[in-house]
């Protein structure tokens, strides 16, 4: 019997999921700067879970609970959180067999956008895992990039269609998606230094730069780990191939 083919489809802000949401998604998180990094690198070092939560005064409330609490808003650590949202931080000393509760500027809020469907979290560290789960999977693909305060942006849309393309050359799956054409032309520009063109054309990032460098250098390794942080019961877990 020949197999359906499945559907791939780019959404580049969590502010449109509702336009791309299909009955029978996958929904493949991405926040490469710096929420889905910091997911995979947490899960590696044994953290238990990861419970993403879209505002600041519910994720404290969680401190009280015996999770550790992570927190930022506009790349700063929030005050009275043990952590912020860079990925260095999250070491197996501090989060092996803890729970951590997590609400950032743009995963969480793609998280929450995504919570009644099927939804995993993906990083360039788990690159391949990410592949090999949705090739297992039987639905449609959807990336939901997080993008930067509900707008599109580069970094989620290059990694995105990545993914694609690479999903795109079985023949198990197709798309009919502008979006995919779109994100194309930018991976195209960027060509394979994506630091490079990121900085040149992001103002946002390029200003930062000094902060998050060596977050952006640890988020631009890919396959460091099998992990794939699925959501269960609003709790990011791993299941690893």
């Amino acid at each position: 019997m020949e197999a359906v083919k499945r559907h791939i489809d780019i959404c580049f802000s969590p502010a449109l999921y509702s336009e791309y949401k299909r009955e029978n998604n996958l929904v493949v998180v991405i926040d490469l700067f710096r929420a889905t990094t910091v997911i995979v690198t947490a899960l590696e070092n044994g953290a238990l879970g990861i419970k993403p939560v879209a505002d600041i005064q519910n994720a404290a409330v969680y401190g009280n609970q015996g999770y550790l609490i992570a927190g930022e808003r506009n790349v700063y650590q929030l005050d009275d959180f043990d952590f912020g949202n860079s990925p260095l931080e999250f070491q197996r000393e501090k989060v092996s067999g803890k729970q951590i509760a997590m609400t950032t500027t743009n995963g969480t809020q793609a998280f929450a956008a995504a919570h009644d469907d099927e939804t995993i979290a993906a990083a360039l560290l788990n690159y391949s895992a990410v592949i090999q789960y949705i090739k297992r999977s039987d639905k449609d693909v959807l990336f939901l990039c997080s993008g930067w305060t509900m707008k599109m942006n580069i970094e989620d849309t290059l990694l995105a269609v990545s993914f694609a393309n690479d999903l795109l050359e079985n023949s198990n799956f197709y798309s009919g998606s502008d979006s995919i054409a779109i994100a194309n032309a930018m991976v195209n520009a960027a060509g394979e230094d994506w630091v490079e063109f990121i900085l040149d054309s992001s103002p946002r990032l390029k200003g930062k730069y000094e902060l998050l460098k060596d977050d952006m250098a640890w988020a631009m390794q890919k396959d460091l780990t099998n992990i794939v942080p699925v959501l269960k019961d609003n709790m990011l877990i791993k299941s690893e191939l």
